[in-house]
């Protein structure tokens, strides 16, 4: 007779199958985590390299031009911009695409009130205006303070909690861009400046199927065999009961003298053993009445 419900061989497997996938699921999350970690800390090193380098090139006249560029330091025009500064920001392109978006500002410490002069602000891509600019007025706050250079990256990140909600909108590509940013105290010819360099990380750059490579599924290869021994436990536990389900049906039909095979683990014997000291006394009883 056909039954809907599933067969115990079937629910072992099922169930077993699940396990291993939200196992080997679980595994490729934290191994999504970690490679995820160690590209942010890549991005950062190669902004700070790229960043560091830049201002230990400044010379008088890279600082000339550039106040020359822009004499009002509102925001540059692209044809005027001076082209080291341009090329730069060019170098810090970490969207995917050929447009990146990053941004420098520069500032003369002026020694008196305000405290900093800006003389330059070079965008590329969408930039709110500098005093609307918060992490640009955080950077410049804490250079100031410090007086030393200050370089930070992906600062939503700084606990579990918002790392791993981080992570977990850049495994499927999604969120907004994360932030980089340093600002350097440099002197030239005696005046002292301040350098504010900006750029954004686009989520795509952390996404899943950019971070994984094909060691991180390897492991994976080992679930084979254990899909085979779960198929065969299954069907072994199946044939088992099904044999006990039959020897029932006989003992039923009234042929007593049928005995199963006390053979197999421990708990398999000892069910076939009570089976048939039960039809051995099934046969005993009914050899009193005849």
């Amino acid at each position: 007779m056909f039954s809907a419900k599933p067969s115990l061989g079937f629910m072992l497997l099922s169930g077993s199958l699940v396990t291993a996938g939200i196992g080997a699921a679980l595994g490729l999350a934290i191994s999504y985590l970690q490679e995820a970690q160690l590209k942010r800390r890549e991005i950062v090193s190669d902004f700070s390299t790229k960043t560091t380098a830049f201002t230990q090139r400044v010379t008088p006249e890279m600082m000339a031009s550039l106040s020359l560029a822009t004499p009002d330091g509102s925001e540059s025009a692209p044809g005027s911009v001076p082209a080291e500064f341009r090329n730069l920001l060019q170098q810090l392109n970490y969207t995917l695409t050929e447009d990146p978006e990053a941004r420098l500002t520069a500032y003369h410490r002026t020694g008196g009130e305000p405290p900093l002069q800006r003389i330059a602000d070079i965008t590329l891509g969408d930039f709110v205006a500098p005093e609307e600019d918060a992490y640009l007025n955080h950077l410049t706050t804490e250079v100031l303070s410090r007086n030393h250079v200050v370089i930070e990256g992906f600062p939503g990140d700084d606990t579990p909690l918002s790392g791993a909600s981080t992570g977990v909108r850049s495994l499927l590509g999604t969120g907004n861009p994360q932030p980089l940013g340093a600002a350097f105290p440099i002197v030239v010819e005696g005046e002292t400046f301040f350098i504010v360099i900006q750029s954004r990380v686009h989520p795509p750059i952390l996404a899943f199927t950019r971070v994984m490579e094909l060691r991180h599924f390897l492991p994976l290869i080992g679930i084979a065999p254990l899909f085979a021994s779960l198929i065969f436990m299954g069907s072994w536990f199946t044939r088992r009961l099904q044999g006990l389900a039959q020897g029932m049906n006989t003992v039923t039909e009234g042929r007593f003298d049928y005995r199963l095979r006390e053979a197999g683990p421990p708990e398999i014997e000892k069910v076939h053993a009570s089976f048939n000291a039960m039809a051995e006394s099934l046969r005993k009883t009914t050899d009193q009445f005849h």
